[in-house]
């Protein structure tokens, strides 16, 4: 059952649990996930021969680069467009898109094992709701805690047997990941470190102090900021702080110098965000005579968003040509703040939107403007001169957030740091 808490370290973290999902109906959201769990199993049927083949192909993968969200890869691809030959394994989104070799990761290994292993997680989630009651941690909190995580928590066993399955299959022998704290990459991660491979993180967006111990080999990170997350505990992970080189090539630092300052705004959203403070915040922009773009997380689906009104902008488009759009950025405790800076977009914290005040202690660390919404009229009267401040010392208050100075030559060099470590072998696939 230790299994079940390594995978799942945040998750069963409480103090996230009573951060991330204080508005929601635990009774409702257990049921939709254990029918997501159901419908999991149904949807790796459909996909079984071809991961079946992949496994049986047992090609050598040596330099192998996972991901199980957009945000993942494309933090990632910057990296890997260094090699020529490049293996990744993606799951839930453009699972073989230009990949040389069709790795998959088996979910019909991931379903067959969960059913299997279903009583001990079934017993793991009684035990743990029934222990004692501690200050921090109530039975009402706990039984939240396994109603928000049910399907991630009914699949750990699945996700770590698949994934030392994948590993040993095509005798991986560098991992490169850029999630430390979703379900499926600490399962593979921790059957990496298991298997005595190299397994490799490499920072893709602000950590927060709730973030569990980390469990790689190897970890480049942006900034001193996060380093200290990760030491707070004694670690074997080499640490290294490298820059935030997920911003190379996709963004080009823009000059203030002249900048035309329109009553343009991003707001944008996240699925632990209020929902009704949302729509406070995009109706007063609109009464304001704003233009207002709405930018949901990547990880929101559409059913997520039939709240809003069918008439508003909403762009999915990436990060950096979305930004291109707007002069100003508001969002709740969010990476994406961080983004705006990097684009010459003022971004303003919106302290009243998410569900903890300050996740990353972007306010604490002076590092982002904050408003709420009684402060709107005062913004519409002076933006452009408040505008024109704050893209000034943007650079300043960006690398307050993390710690360390940020330059693009930083990171083209952490890229080829990153690759050269990973695997020896890869140097010779280096793009001259």
């Amino acid at each position: 059952m230790t299994l079940i808490r390594d995978v799942n370290a945040l998750r069963l973290n409480p103090k996230w649990v009573s951060i991330r999902f204080s508005r929601a109906n635990p009774w409702k959201d257990g049921v939709v996930r254990f029918f997501a769990f159901l419908f999991g199993i149904g949807k790796s049927l459909i996909k079984a021969s071809a991961e079946i083949v992949s496994l049986a192909r047992r090609q050598h993968a040596g330099l192998v680069f996972f991901s199980s969200t957009k945000n993942q890869t494309t933090s990632l691809s910057p990296i890997a467009d260094l090699i020529d030959e490049v293996h990744w394994v993606r799951v839930n989104h453009n699972e073989n898109s230009d990949d040389v070799v069709p790795l998959r990761f088996p979910t019909i290994v991931v379903s067959v094992v969960s059913i299997v292993t279903l009583p001990i997680s079934v017993l793991f989630l009684i035990l743990f709701t029934l222990r004692p009651a501690g200050p921090t941690s109530s039975f009402a909190l706990r039984v939240r805690t396994i109603a928000f995580s049910v399907d991630e928590l009914l699949r750990s066993y699945g996700y770590y047997v698949a994934a030392w399955l994948l590993i040993r299959a095509h005798r991986i022998q560098t991992l490169v990941m850029s999630n430390d704290h979703n379900s499926i990459n600490r399962a593979l991660a921790l059957a990496g470190l298991h298997l005595g491979i190299e397994t490799v993180y490499v920072q893709h967006a602000p950590v927060s102090h709730l973030f569990p111990d980390m469990i790689f080999t190897r970890a480049f990170l942006d900034g001193e900021v996060s380093a200290q997350v990760y030491r707070r505990k004694p670690t074997n992970t080499s640490i290294e702080i490298v820059g935030a080189s997920r911003y190379d090539r996709r963004f080009q630092l823009v000059s203030v110098s002249g900048r035309q300052i329109s009553k343009s705004v991003s707001l944008c959203l996240n699925k632990w965000d209020d929902k009704d403070r949302f729509m406070d915040y995009l109706q007063s922009f609109i009464n304001l005579g704003w233009r207002v773009v709405v930018r949901p997380h990547p990880g929101m689906s559409r059913a997520d968003l039939t709240f809003l009104p069918t008439e508003i902008d909403i762009d999915r488009s990436d990060i950096a040509s979305h930004l291109s759009k707007v002069c100003f950025l508001v969002a709740g405790s969010s990476g994406v703040l961080l983004d705006a800076y990097m684009a010459g977009v003022v971004p303003l914290m919106a302290v009243d939107l998410s569900t903890e005040y300050d996740y990353y202690k972007f306010v604490e660390r002076q590092a982002v403007y904050t408003l709420d919404i009684h402060g709107l009229e005062k913004l519409d009267a002076g933006f452009e001169e408040f505008a024109l401040s704050a893209l000034e010392s943007g650079m300043v208050q960006f690398n307050a957030a993390i710690g360390t100075p940020y330059t693009y030559e930083v990171a083209s060099e952490v890229r080829r740091r990153i690759v050269a470590f990973t695997d020896s072998a890869a140097r010779s696939m280096v793009k001259r």
